[in-house]
């Protein structure tokens, strides 16, 4: 199901708060890419339902800092606007309004709380800002003169008083004069701790003639026409008794009526919805600050559940389609690895009727690599007194569908040929997580080697795939992951905007593997196996948290467990019905192997 509007923009707000979090610690960390798909999916949530969006300006679903909040209040609108101008580059001016203040957030933040009274470095700071954040954007690699005009002008008036160049009238580029409005309007409606949001028809009257030759009153049209005078989201009092929220303004037989939901005596909204003409509502009252009104039920949405990034996890469900969305803007397809052609000619063959196997063999052999990886991993796997000789002979032992999840294994750990010593040994341990994973699954009944094997390489690839993207992922999260398995997933997203479960999982979709194995990727940090309903992806799941568990104790990094390790491990046991004992044992079997 595609995510509703309401979703879209809280999923913005909550991905530019995480953006301007990893600035406060690495102020060069702005990633132009992130702030344009942003700005794309502001512009497909206006599109979608403009009311709806225009509604997410005077309530939000969750609590955001006052930055984050602001910056999307303005992209919204000014995506709104621009949408009804049919102005070619309108991305760039979204992205701009997103970004535009980039370099006081800290400072920004605090304004919400208090009437700014600023010393002399935080004045500068403010003044300073827009050049701040335009020289911050040109570093990341910006080159789109719209998009830095736009952030360096936003705050230049059109009688001269602005910032900061002082710049008047069509000195000042067309889009920034609208950024400029746009923010205005939005600062002026917005509920601060100390101050009610301004009533959301005096803020329009406010910007255009109250403060007349600071703002292009030439948009003036524009914001009525996109807005009209109580835009949705407004409260409004109906009598003395009634105040209701405004849904949407809509025009029946050349009379325009507003569409209003009635809200009980603590302004909680109740089912009844009214049509009324603009002459029976008595006034557009000023939004108080910490009103809570949620937006999904007024437009027809269904509601969310609110859970945290891990709830998918908790509560034994895959990860959403927001999870992965935000993934898929961190992780881009050209970082995850390319599945190789043969494989999918391989697959093509082995879906026929009746597969030539002779056909196959040719296939795997033309690439020789792969072939001697396959019949290496094959010998791992398989309990034989004779070593396996060639394709043909793995194909009689095994058959094709098992002999195909080795085939992807090789193929995925023939992939990452080109690691620093460091991440090279990280993924030679994979390898011995995936045999440790393969052993265990012969002490079970449900799970062949060739799975274990499978899940037990694709879930550290996702770790892998990260500790390449992020220069100093891996240093910040080995440890953690050891010593914190219940917690250090919090961590990842909190400082990458992802984690390794989310980025394995949308590696096992890209090369097409069982969902049992996809599953049991992601939720290889669970707190409680009971959560997961599937027999088989709980029990893989367990496998693979066990088979790191021996490949730690292997390389020493589990000697003193603490007691997160030790419940985790505990719990896994329980799962798998196995004992310590029987887990030295395979320690002992995994290092002698390794050692052949």
């Amino acid at each position: 199901m595609q995510p509703s509007p309401l979703e879209l923009i809280e999923d913005v707000r909550l991905t530019l708060e995480k953006v301007y979090k990893r600035l406060a610690k690495q102020p060069h960390s702005i990633d132009p890419q992130i702030i344009s798909q942003l700005a794309e999916q502001i512009t497909e949530a206006v599109a979608k339902d403009s009311n709806a969006c225009i509604a997410t300006i005077f309530h939000k679903e969750g609590e955001f800092a006052y930055c984050a909040q602001h910056a999307v209040d303005v992209a919204i609108l000014t995506a709104l606007i621009l949408s009804r101008m049919k102005f070619a580059n309108a991305q760039s001016v979204i992205a701009a309004a997103l970004c535009m203040n980039i370099s006081y957030v800290s400072l920004f933040n605090q304004f919400v709380f208090s009437k700014p009274r600023l010393n002399a470095i935080q004045k500068q700071s403010v003044s300073e800002h827009p050049k701040q954040a335009f020289e911050m954007l040109k570093g990341a690699g910006i080159n789109d003169n719209l998009w830095l005009d736009c952030v360096l002008y936003h705050h230049e008036t059109m009688d001269g008083s602005g910032f900061p160049e002082g710049l008047k009238e069509k000195q000042i580029p067309p889009m920034a004069r609208l950024l400029a409005a746009c923010e205005f309007y939005c600062n002026q409606v917005h509920a601060k701790k100390y101050v009610e949001g301004q009533p959301s028809n005096q803020a329009l009257i406010k910007l255009f003639t109250e403060n007349i030759g600071k703002y292009d009153t030439k948009l003036s049209p524009l914001f009525y026409n996109c807005l009209s005078i109580i835009p949705s989201g407004s409260l409004v009092q109906l009598d003395e008794n009634n105040k209701g929220l405004i849904i949407k303004r809509q025009v029946k037989e050349s009379d325009a009526c507003f569409v209003i939901n009635l809200m009980d005596d603590k302004l909680q909204l109740t089912e009844q919805k009214v049509e009324l003409s603009a002459d029976k509502i008595k006034q557009v009252l000023p939004l108080p600050y910490g009103l809570k009104i949620s937006l999904y039920q007024t437009y027809g949405y269904p509601s969310p559940q609110l859970q945290q990034f891990v709830s998918g996890r908790v509560y034994g469900r895959p990860p959403s389609k927001m999870e992965l969305v935000k993934t898929r803007r961190i992780i881009q397809a050209s970082d995850l690895p390319v599945m190789p052609e043969v494989i999918s000619e391989i697959e093509e063959e082995m879906e026929l009727r009746e597969p030539d196997v002779s056909k196959i063999a040719h296939l795997i052999g033309s690439d020789m690599a792969l072939s001697a990886l396959i019949l290496k991993t094959v010998t791992k796997l398989v309990t034989s007194s004779t070593p396996v000789q060639s394709i043909p002979h793995a194909i009689t032992i095994l058959g094709l569908d098992r002999l195909n999840s080795i085939i992807k294994t090789a193929a995925l750990t023939l992939t990452f040929n080109d690691l620093d010593d460091k991440l090279l040994n990280y993924w030679e341990d994979a390898q011995t997580t995936a045999l440790a994973a393969a052993r265990i699954s012969e002490e079970l009944s449900d799970i062949t080697p060739e799975e274990a094997y499978m899940a037990g390489l694709f879930q550290s690839a996702g770790c892998l795939l990260l500790s390449i993207k992020f220069d100093n992922y891996f240093d910040n999260t080995f440890d953690k992951a050891i010593r914190q398995p219940f917690s250090f997933l919090e961590y990842e997203q909190e400082e990458y905007g992802t984690d390794r479960g989310l980025v394995a999982y949308m590696l096992c979709q890209e090369w097409a593997l069982p969902d049992s194995i996809k599953l049991a990727t992601y939720y290889r940090y669970i707190k409680s196996y009971s959560q997961i309903k599937d027999i088989k992806v709980r029990t893989l799941t367990a496998v693979i948290s066990l088979a790191s568990y021996i490949t730690d104790m292997v390389n020493k990094f589990s000697i003193d467990p603490n007691d997160e390790q030790l419940s985790l491990l505990d719990k896994t046991l329980d799962e798998l019905m196995l004992n310590y004992e029987e887990i030295e044992k395979m320690k002992t079997e995994v290092m002698i192997e390794m050692e052949n």
